[in-house]
């Protein structure tokens, strides 16, 4: 069976995987009513979570079949609004993310 970590490593040789620092954790931990605006560099993928929500969003990711062990914190917003108007306008540049799927 291949895990995601196996797939990651037969894919990009010698890279090692960036692990989430302790403080980002703790400030995450600290603050749970904060917008989080995410990069998964494996995906080229931009998303938006809520600080309370943010590891259970990396876990379906994950399910997913997403590689999130390099996932980056670009920015931290008290507002949602702030934080989906820049995942929009990364959106808009080219990077993989929500979309408004109408039926």
């Amino acid at each position: 069976m291949t895990t995601l970590k196996n797939k990651f490593r037969k894919t990009h040789p010698g890279k090692q995987a960036k692990l989430m620092s302790e403080e980002t954790r703790k400030k995450i931990h600290d603050n749970p009513d904060l917008t989080i605006l995410y990069y998964l560099p494996e995906d080229h993928y931009i998303g938006i979570a809520v600080c309370r929500g943010f590891f259970r969003r990396l876990h379906q990711h994950r399910t997913a079949g997403n590689y999130t062990r390099d996932v980056e914190i670009i920015a931290y917003y008290e507002r949602r609004v702030d934080a989906h108007l820049a995942e929009t306008t990364y959106h808009v540049r080219g990077y993989n993310g929500f979309r408004d799927l109408t039926r």
